[in-house]
């Protein structure tokens, strides 16, 4: 069972508990506004904390550690996404899929730190589409697969870092309109940005990719705009473009 489960709330806020051992540590169902503040979450079952159909809420400070599937998940299923939420300066380590796991709009993921998840660290779903959300600051350390994976239409990435990624640092794929500036990428097992051809409309700007393992921008989306970026020491080509 959920260690705690909050339901039909509003503005109520969590501060400085610990959860163990449950199947999620802490839900949120159809709560508006409030906050979860410097709380921890530790060998779930399942995820962390769960947002479902929740607007407006706050996740900040908060720590995660061996749980098995994501660490902060907004909208578990296709029917219960959340939108303008703030996930901010929160730690996760070792999450058994995804650090954070987004569906909806208007989210604010900022200055957070997710540390050899298993799966993607960041990642946006397409059904329904992940639509406006930003991402700023955040630190994608030895993720299983990608740093970030994007679906969905105009979101902004910014100023975000991974290393160590087990597949490509970023990855665009099943949507338009992404925005991409000032990340950096070092030592990715693949790509450093990989934009597939079913993307279209992003913008990468402004990156710093280094010692990619295949190349460092490789875009086959149509319509994109891709400049002032720096690519050093990539095993293939430094940049391909293929819209």
């Amino acid at each position: 069972v959920d260690a705690r489960t909050l339901d039909g709330c509003t503005d109520c806020s969590v501060e400085k508990i610990r959860v163990t051992g449950a199947f999620v540590g802490i839900r949120m169902l159809g709560c508006s506004g409030g906050s979860l503040l410097k709380c921890r979450a530790e060998s779930l079952t399942d995820s962390g904390f769960s947002l479902d159909d929740s607007t407006g809420v706050t996740v900040e400070k908060c720590s995660i550690k061996g749980v098995a599937r994501d660490g902060i998940i907004l909208g578990e299923t296709v029917a219960t996404p959340s939108d303008d939420c703030v996930l901010r300066r929160n730690r996760i380590v070792g999450a058994g899929d995804e650090g954070i796991d987004i569906s909806g709009s208007g989210n604010a993921v900022e200055d957070n730190l997710v540390l050899e998840s298993n799966g993607t660290a960041f990642r946006t779903e397409f059904d329904p589409p992940a639509a406006g959300n930003t991402f700023s600051g955040n630190k994608a350390l030895r993720p299983g697969l990608s740093g970030f994976g994007i679906t969905g239409t105009d979101n902004i990435l910014t100023d975000n870092v991974v290393v160590k990624s087990g597949d490509h640092a970023l990855r665009l794929e099943l949507g338009s309109g992404h925005v991409v500036q000032g990340l950096r990428a070092v030592r990715s097992e693949s790509d450093g940005v990989f934009c597939r051809d079913d993307a279209s409309g992003v913008t990468v700007s402004g990156c710093k990719i280094v010692k990619p393992l295949e190349k460092g921008l490789d875009i086959a989306g149509d319509g994109a705009t891709v400049f002032a970026n720096k690519v050093t020491r990539p095993g293939l080509d430094a940049v391909e473009i293929e819209g």
